[in-house]
């Protein structure tokens, strides 16, 4: 028992403060470039829809670089990702791609680059209307939602709808999608309460930072995983990441695939979502929060996951290719 207790206590060490160990900062170099390395994951990946099709790792000594917890697609060649300190990766595809990676702020803090504490820079999930260039940012512990005209510093307006106030500091919007038709889709990653089921969940009628009641509903607790990220797939459903974290030295994680479609949703109801994708393992066990997809000719589609290495030694950026076929 002692020794159990010894383990347990062990871990819990590794997670504090907060949920990770961080490395400590290095000095500040903002002109360090990309290195994207083909990996070959040995873990499994189960899916009857999906499939893995490649994975790379990626690494930098850029002060811009790591904790990527949100991915969008800016066209079929580009991502982009951003980090929990609102910084930026213009991330090539990496087999077809050009260039080198880019890397910004998202905004400027303060009087200009500097670090930010955690609780005033916590970004989770970004998404983007390509029609307009509009970037929105959903963030932690202040439990904002932050458009940009542009993703190269432009105007800012913000909001801090009252029906998120009472989320988790750390287990806010983790979740924010525009939808194909304009809506948006806000989900929070930590239940509301010890006995709540489930997670809470916003669908927003046009853009969130404008005032308006959105539909409150739930979205459903589905093998203890919780919500991290979403993507919209060619049929106008969506995709969402899903992500727990396994309790030993190092950190590992395991992740799924769900799908839902948003025409179900009901002010107070369980949103009907299942799971399509499960994977774990070596090469795929990282910390995946970040999700985007691009459409294909023949209906189906490149999804694209990103890892937050929070900052860590002990974690790793990963990118993998994922192609979903449509089965019903």
């Amino acid at each position: 028992m002692k020794r159990r207790w010894l383990a347990l206590g062990l871990v819990m060490l590794a997670l504090a403060p907060g949920t990770w160990v961080r490395t400590a900062p290095p000095s500040v170099d903002y002109e360090a470039a990309l290195t994207i390395e083909p990996i070959e994951p040995s873990g499994t990946f189960q899916s009857d829809s999906i499939t893995l099709d490649a994975a790379w790792k990626l690494t930098s000594a850029n002060t811009h670089f790591g904790g990527f917890s949100g991915l969008v697609v800016l066209d079929e060649n580009t991502l982009l990702a951003g980090s929990d300190k609102a910084r930026l990766l213009e991330l090539p595809i990496p087999d077809r791609g050009a260039g080198p990676g880019l890397m910004s702020f998202l905004k400027l803090p303060g009087d200009g680059p500097k670090e930010l504490p955690r609780e005033l820079v916590d970004l989770e999930a970004i998404t983007v209307d390509l029609d307009t260039g509009t970037l929105w940012a959903s963030y932690e512990h202040t439990q904002t939602i932050e458009r940009h005209r542009g993703i190269h510093l432009g105007n800012i307006a913000d909001r801090d709808p009252p029906e998120m106030q009472d989320w988790e500091d750390n287990g806010g919007p983790e979740v924010l999608q525009r939808l194909s038709d304009g809506r948006f889709l806000v989900l929070a990653e930590s239940p509301e309460g010890w006995f709540a089921r489930g997670t809470p969940g916003l669908l927003f009628a046009r853009d969130p930072v404008e005032e308006q009641e959105p539909v409150a509903f739930r979205f459903p607790a589905l093998e203890g995983l919780s919500p991290v990220d979403a993507a919209m797939l060619p049929d106008g459903r969506v995709l969402i990441l899903l992500r727990d974290i396994r309790l030993q030295l190092p950190i590992r994680f395991r992740s799924a695939l769900a799908i839902a479609d948003p025409a179900t949703i009901r002010e107070g109801e369980s949103w009907d979502a299942r799971i399509i994708a499960r994977f774990s393992g070596p090469g795929l066990d990282a910390n995946f929060e970040g999700l985007a997809s691009i459409e294909r000719d023949d209906g189906s589609a490149e999804i694209y996951v990103i890892s937050d290495d929070n900052f860590s030694n002990l974690q790793e950026t990963l990118l993998l290719r994922l192609i979903w076929t449509p089965q019903d």
